[in-house]
């Protein structure tokens, strides 16, 4: 009779060793090597940067260097001189405020002129109905500094219709320079202003009569003469009385 040989039951006493995990910690030491290496590539940026602020690099004069279309300061343009150049900037900067303020002042301005245009045509077209016909005419020529110029004129719908009316005056101040235009425009404005004076009514002719001259009044003050033989004896007594009083 064979008999089969059995391990031997454990006891408990003696667990067996779990092996150990070597691919977490290597993991571990990946992830703290990469770490040391970014801080230390930083850390020698930051020390180039910090280099490059303290020790200005050797520019070639030369060497063409492109700079910002918008005027911005550049370093090169100061030698490198850290306080000249934030002084620029800080210039620069303001300046770029001040214009972006003025640049909105502006197309304020242009929309308030075009919104009272607007109500200054549509009040004209009432009484002149090819208006606006007349403005989009294919022919016309006008240029943008004409329609600036017509803008700032008292009665901008006037002036305008004028030169749509008058193609060839239009053409002609549209190859002007600009003063030269601005002033045709204001001729323009200045003749639209003057008052149409009414026709006079003639008066009638003087009707030419052949009767006599009517006579004077005598005036109440002047003496009546009376001839000798038409006087009483009332006459001849006062008129002698009369010479003897003087």
């Amino acid at each position: 009779e064979e008999h089969t040989d059995e391990p031997a039951a454990s006891d408990g006493t003696d667990a067996p060793a779990r092996p150990k995990n070597k691919g977490v910690g290597k993991r571990i030491n990946e992830l703290t090597k990469d770490k040391h290496d970014a801080i230390r590539e930083r850390d020698y940026w930051r020390e180039q940067a910090m280099r490059q602020q303290a020790e200005p690099q050797q520019i070639d004069p030369s060497a063409q260097v492109d700079k910002p279309s918008d005027g911005r300061p550049m370093r090169e343009d100061y030698d490198f001189d850290e306080d000249r150049y934030l002084e620029a900037f800080a210039d620069w900067h303001l300046l770029k405020r001040e214009r972006a303020v003025e640049q909105a002042k502006a197309k304020e301005q242009e929309r308030v002129r075009a919104v009272k245009f607007e109500e200054q045509a549509a009040e004209f077209a009432a009484e002149h109905p090819d208006f606006y016909e007349r403005l989009q005419a294919p022919d016309l020529r006008v240029t943008e500094q004409m329609k600036a110029v017509v803008l700032e004129t008292d009665n901008p719908p006037a002036v305008a219709y004028h030169l749509a009316t008058h193609p060839d005056e239009a053409a002609a101040i549209a190859q002007m320079t600009p003063i030269a235009a601005a002033r045709a425009i204001g001729r323009i404005e200045a003749s639209l202003s003057v008052p149409t004076r009414p026709a006079e009514i003639p008066s009638p002719p003087k009707t030419v009569t052949s009767a006599p001259a009517v006579a004077s009044s005598v005036s109440a003050r002047s003496p009546v003469v009376k001839p000798a033989a038409a006087m009483s004896v009332e006459d001849h007594i006062e008129k002698l009385r009369v010479r003897s009083s003087r």
